[in-house]
């Protein structure tokens, strides 16, 4: 009769271990099972919105900055630096005759060579960022009041922006739509392009850097390859919101959205 009471005990204490433990998991598992079910794939509609659009510079293939680049520092302005350089040769002779006598000073004037007339090229390029801004304004009221030549040889062809080598993006965040208003190629050069440039148009002696360049009709006219390369290569800028009409672009996202009830405060169950 003992040994038959003892087993009983054995049976009750193993049959009890597999009930507790499927009462630890039971909770879990309905937990998941819940989850899975308060929740349902739906397609959500999303409207793109233009104005959060922030990347509106044109694209352009490192092999046409390299051409445009090499023709901007070792073509194009050769005439411009060297009549720089000559004017600023000049300059510095001035300042070192003003301590000699008259007699001194007419003399080397009799001996000074005839300065090089200044090319065409150099009234028809700018730097600078307040004087390409006041152009550019310029340029968009012209063309809102419908008075715009666009073959005016003073009127603005491209904008050449060093923007990886300025300091804040509020120097240039605003130049995709205002070259878009003034009908103005935007084409972003290289970093420590604008050391470069500085070179090729005042030479080595002066100091400083050049981060905003722009060419006008008339210097363009005078070199045919950076145009062809430019208008082959380069688009205008299209920023969605500054033209006539603004499509609506509907999508659908595929996502996962909760299903239940609310109770009375307003938070899902």
């Amino acid at each position: 009769m003992m040994n038959t009471q003892n087993s009983k005990k054995q049976k009750s204490k193993t049959t009890k271990n597999p009930k507790n433990a499927d009462k630890k998991q039971q909770p879990m598992a309905n937990s998941l099972k819940k989850m899975e079910i308060k929740k349902r794939q739906v397609y959500k509609p999303i409207l793109s919105n233009p104005y959060t659009k922030t990347s509106n510079w044109p694209l352009i293939s490192p092999e046409v900055l390299q051409d445009i680049v090499k023709l901007l520092t070792e073509n194009v302005f050769r005439q411009v630096q060297i009549y720089n350089m000559t004017k600023g040769s000049s300059k510095s002779s001035q300042k070192s005759s003003n301590d000699t006598t008259p007699e001194q000073s007419e003399s080397q004037q009799q001996q000074e060579q005839p300065t090089i007339p200044r090319p065409t090229e150099h009234q028809h390029y700018q730097t600078g960022f307040n004087t390409i801004m006041k152009t550019l304004e310029c340029q968009i009221k012209l063309i809102q009041s419908r008075k715009f030549n666009p073959e005016d040889p003073q009127a603005l062809k491209y904008l050449f922006i060093c923007k990886n080598d300025m300091t804040s993006p509020l120097l240039y965040n605003h130049f995709p739509i205002m070259t878009q208003l003034a009908h103005v190629k935007l084409i972003q050069l290289p970093k420590t392009t604008n050391k470069k440039l500085k070179v090729a148009i005042f030479g080595e002696e002066e100091s400083g850097t050049i981060e905003v360049l722009g060419l006008l009709n008339g210097f363009v006219l005078e070199y045919p390859v950076l145009k062809h390369v430019i208008e082959e290569n380069v688009d205008f800028v299209d920023v969605d919101f500054v033209g006539d009409k603004l499509g609506l672009q509907v999508k659908f996202l595929l996502t996962d959205q909760p299903v239940g009830g609310k109770n009375k405060q307003g938070v899902k169950k």
